[in-house]
């Protein structure tokens, strides 16, 4: 009988694990399928429909909100993205191998142009008017008003790249810059920006990869002969120094800077800031070959066709690298041909196996380990200095060299509750004492805080009470077996939190009472917070409390609450059984409260710390990961 029943249970078991897998995957893509063509240049919508773009089956639920993506599968024409563009009703167009596709958040829609070279997409341009400028293997087309015209006299010509300002300006294959003319009822028509072709010294036409209209001349990039200035119909070079002469993009940012994108050895950069209209001064940044650039205000986007997509920020001039690998797929390729910015700050990548669509402030989620227990994060720490960050788990402690996090031998095997320092370096307190970073134990004993106090370390010692671990007597100054917090970053008096006992004070010489269990109603407090405006927050076993002037008031209603931060009016809460929780105050309905869990870009519902950088970014810690985002976080959740 017992045989059977256990048949039972696993056939029960299965059947819902399937059930989950097959329901959480078709929630993601819908297969759709071949695209179709047509001989005529209208569009030719098709029928399937996906959902907004998730991760590829790769990161899994790691980097769920922060990358996404649509492919072939997904219903694009193709998988090789050449360009993106997004036009003022806020769709946004890719321009394949196989024709252009339009998404608007839940639909993909097709159109092909008639012939195989027509169908390959070269470059997409949005006016402001509206339209979309589609240059392709064999002429320009137009989309305006749901249709789909060519632009007469370009048939001849692959349209490598669109600019639409005032005017519009169309780069070919064949040296030839076309500018576009329209008469009041909008029919197009095209005439050559200057007589001959732009050439290499022996009258070979140089392919058009990038033009430029910076008020005053065009400037226009090729392949093999460098940059030219355009002005009055006269074409010149463009001289830099030094002048690189295969040039693949060519940007001006907001700041009005003039960028180049270039081909580049393997190990060199192929970024180049032009200042002066003499200057090119190359970013260090391992690039090889740039096929494509970006300008936001967030700072410089690069594609590579071999290593992924490259992020120079102006302000720091550090450049932040994306491959398959390190976004653990998010990013479909290395190999990226397109980039993009859309007006809500999104960057859309277009690559040879699909979009990739990657959320700047968006949550991302960062394993320290493979092992499960090491990512199960506890507590996160930074030095007074910003220079030093360290997570404790319940395998170990981690330290994060800027772009992982590596761990630290000697406690790896420490199940790590608190963080700190004192003179000789980090230390941790575990469940059987207090340790440095070389493994040397300080003190024994379930150690639940540390903190610093009028020139001494301190720790709560669970069972014992408060020790001064720096002292040599190591003399118990509070003997409270219930204490379970400290917090010393106010100049006059240590903190003393206690697991149902209420909320002390030490000044140094005695410890008094300061809220008593019945008024202050947290239970145990977990961690405690403060501002420079002399607030006390409480992240306690029943919510989040505010000590200010004596007085106490609950701000959140929650239980378990692990840890609390506070930036301005924003109060965040770390909780295990709502994951993590955001209050603001309202004048009129008092402080709203919103809670951001596994659906909203978290590992889990059980979160246990709270840390922030000097940059604004958030670390939060969780049972699976450590979710770190910019301030605020999750903000397009």
């Amino acid at each position: 009988m017992r045989p059977q029943r256990n048949l039972i249970s696993v056939i029960a078991i299965s059947c819902t694990l399937f059930l989950f897998v097959f329901t959480n995957f078709s929630g993601q893509v819908t297969p759709t399928p071949s695209p179709t063509t047509s001989d005529s240049p209208t569009p030719q919508p098709s029928p399937s429909t996906v959902a907004i773009p998730t991760p590829t089956p790769l990161p899994g639920w790691q980097n769920f909100h922060r990358w996404g993506s649509i492919t072939l599968f997904n219903g694009l024409p193709s998988d090789s993205i050449r360009a993106i563009a997004q036009t003022a009703d806020g769709v946004l167009w890719f321009g394949t191998d196989n024709g252009l596709a339009r998404f608007d958040g839940r639909r993909v829609q097709n159109f092909t142009f008639g012939s195989e070279d027509a169908n390959r997409v070269l470059t997409l341009k949005a006016a402001r008017n509206g339209e979309l400028w589609i240059g392709t293997q064999k002429g320009a087309f137009v989309y305006a008003e749901s249709q789909i015209q060519p632009v007469p006299a370009t048939e001849g010509f692959a349209v490598t790249t669109i600019i639409s300002g005032t005017e519009t300006y169309l780069g070919t294959n064949a040296g030839v810059v076309l500018h576009v003319l329209a008469d009041a009822n909008a029919n197009h028509a095209v005439e050559r920006l200057f007589p001959d072709p732009v050439a290499d010294p022996s009258g070979k036409p140089l392919g058009i990869t990038a033009i430029v209209d910076d008020d005053v001349r065009i400037l226009i990039a090729t392949s093999g002969g460098g940059v030219f200035s355009c002005r009055d119909g006269r074409v010149s070079e463009f001289r830099t120094s030094p002048r690189p002469l295969f040039v693949n993009a060519l940007v001006r940012n907001p700041a009005g800077d003039i960028w180049m994108g270039t081909d580049a050895k393997k190990g060199s950069g192929g970024i180049y800031l032009v200042k002066n209209d003499s200057r090119a001064d190359r970013i260090s940044a391992s690039t090889a070959d740039v096929v494509a650039l970006e300008a936001n205000n967030d700072g410089m986007w690069a594609a590579t066709s071999r290593y992924g997509l490259f992020h120079h920020h102006l302000q720091s001039a550090e450049t932040d690298s994306y491959t398959f690998a390190n976004t653990s797929g998010g990013l479909r390729s290395d190999t990226v041909y397109s980039v993009f910015t859309d007006r809500e700050g999104v960057v859309w990548i277009g690559t040879n196996r699909g979009v990739s669509r990657y959320d700047p402030q968006g949550p991302n989620q960062e394993t320290v380990s493979d092992i499960p227990n090491s990512n199960f994060i506890r507590t996160i720490w930074q030095s007074g200095d910003g220079r030093a960050m360290f997570a404790g788990s319940n395998r170990g402690l981690f330290e994060f060299g800027g772009e992982q996090w590596n761990r630290v031998p000697s406690l790896k095997e420490k199940v790590v509750y608190t963080i700190d320092q004192n003179a000789d370096g980090v230390i941790v307190g575990t469940p059987s004492g207090i340790f440095d970073s070389n493994g040397k134990l300080l003190i024994d004993g379930d150690a639940r805080s540390i903190d610093y106090f009028q020139g001494n370390t301190y720790a709560a010692i669970f069972g014992r009470g408060v020790v001064a671990i720096t002292d040599k007597a190591q003399k118990v100054v509070f003997a409270d077996g219930t204490v379970t917090s400290l917090f010393g970053r106010f100049a006059d008096r240590l903190w003393i939190g206690t697991a149902g006992n209420g909320l002390f004070s030490f000044d140094g010489k005695t410890v008094k009472t300061e809220v008593t269990p019945d008024v202050l109603k947290s239970g145990t407090v977990w961690k405690m917070f403060s501002g420079d405006n002399g607030i006390l927050w409480i992240a306690g076993e029943h919510g989040v409390f505010r000590l200010q002037n004596g007085q106490v008031e609950q701000i959140i209603t929650a239980e378990d609450v692990r840890d609390v931060f506070v930036d301005g009016g924003d109060v965040w809460a770390a909780t295990t059984t709502r994951g993590l929780l955001h209050a603001r105050h309202d004048d009129r309905s008092g402080w709203l409260v919103s809670a951001i869990g596994f659906e909203q870009g978290m590992p889990s519902e059980k979160a246990f710390s709270i840390g922030s950088t000097g940059n604004l970014k958030r670390y939060f810690g969780a049972s699976r990961s450590i979710v770190s985002g910019s301030a605020p976080p999750f903000s397009r959740r």
